[in-house]
């Protein structure tokens, strides 16, 4: 039978496995790799993961909101559709370099936000231990493909 620490250990699991696509992806930028067969444009299917998991991170935070018995300072609702909703928007409407760039921002923001509620005592510290090291692994991986693509 499975208990509740499986289930902590396969979300810090599938969350280090979420990194791998940015580190992948990030590998075929600077190895000049632009097309992979069958998929296309790695830079483009960077910029789609990370708002793919952008969305994702943003979508926690509104189930956080929705969950939670007190609201707290942060105000999750607002916050999780403005980053979601801006996301898309700036996915469809500027150059990849400039997307890139505002991809990183919402990755640093999305942790100051998780570091805030973990602060509020309402995060695990396994979870925003994790969440630091993903986010600097993804935020450097974006870093380095925006660097080699510019």
């Amino acid at each position: 039978m499975l208990k509740l620490a499986h289930f902590k250990n396969l979300n810090i699991f599938l969350m280090y496995a979420g990194s791998l696509p940015f580190i992948l992806l990030s590998a075929a930028v600077v190895s000049d790799l632009s097309v992979l067969p069958y998929l296309g444009s790695t830079i483009n299917l960077l910029a789609i993961y990370g708002l793919v998991i952008g969305s994702f991170l943003a979508g926690v935070h509104w189930g956080q909101y929705l969950a939670s018995n007190t609201k707290g300072s942060i105000k999750l609702l607002l916050t999780s559709n403005i980053v979601a909703i801006s996301l898309w928007i700036v996915y469809a409407t500027l150059p990849i370099k400039h997307y890139l760039v505002v991809l990183i921002f919402v990755f640093i923001t999305l942790l100051l936000i998780d570091l805030k509620l973990y602060n509020e005592q309402k995060l695990e510290h396994l979870y925003c231990l994790s969440r630091v090291i993903v986010t600097t692994i993804v935020v450097l991986s974006l870093g380095v493909s925006l660097y080699v693509h510019v």
